[in-house]
């Protein structure tokens, strides 16, 4: 994705019982669809001032029509403060991602039914 995204921090909470900071950032993706996780990672993670390695993207909500969606992002303090079991759900969805995008850019297009009797 080859545009700039404009990021607007809508809530900020500190957790330290789960040792993490919590965010609900506002994108704005002007004439293009909705961001994978993958490609919002590194500029959301520097708009937070986090490291990425440490940056949770847990949600993304788009509504139709629009070009803005709401992502609900964790900061964690440490990697080994990050929960495992949802770290493995969150990888499986990026790899899932990416396995798509490559498909769909290098699969041909569908051939169209042939009609019987022709």
């Amino acid at each position: 994705m080859g545009e700039i995204m404009k990021f607007e921090v809508i809530e900020h909470r500190k957790n330290p019982l789960i040792k993490r900071d919590e965010f609900m950032v506002s994108v704005e993706h002007s004439g293009n669809p909705t961001p994978s996780r993958n490609e919002m990672m590194a500029p959301l993670a520097k708009e937070l001032k986090v490291e990425k390695d440490l940056l949770m993207i847990d949600e993304v909500m788009s509504s139709k029509g629009l070009h803005k969606s709401k992502i609900k992002a964790f900061a964690y303090h440490k990697k080994e403060d990050m929960p495992k079991g949802r770290l493995e759900v969150l990888k499986k969805r990026v790899e899932k991602g990416k396995k798509a995008g490559a498909e769909g850019a290098a699969a041909p297009a569908p051939a169209a039914p042939e009609k019987k009797g022709e």
